[in-house]
């Protein structure tokens, strides 16, 4: 009986992977990962921000909430825009989503 386990843990031991080949496979999906989800979206974030810096009196722009109008005055954190005639807002710059292409 002795025998037969030995044989048994032996033919086990064949089948087994090298642990170094199982961490360079997760680390090769990690990197995959990192290419393809990661630098992108911290990409996108990096234009978002140069996009909110250079705010200009005057841009066309869109807010998050989907108002349209034009930048009429700039503050510190704030943007004041104009939606009609005599219709201003206050918004917060990160409500900003994008500038609108001058025609």
């Amino acid at each position: 009986m002795v025998e037969t386990l030995n044989a048994m843990a032996q033919g086990g031991r064949q089948g087994q992977t090298n642990p170094l080949t199982t961490i360079i496979f997760i680390v090769m999906i990690i990197a995959i990962l990192y290419f393809l989800l990661f630098m992108p979206q911290r990409k996108k974030e990096q234009q978002r921000k140069q996009m909110i810096e250079h705010l200009t009196k005057g841009d066309e722009v869109v807010t998050t909430g989907g108002i349209h109008g034009t930048i009429t005055r700039i503050k510190e954190h704030t943007v004041v825009i104009k939606i009609a005639e005599k219709a201003e807002i206050t918004v917060e710059k990160n409500a900003v989503s994008k500038v609108q292409e001058r025609r």
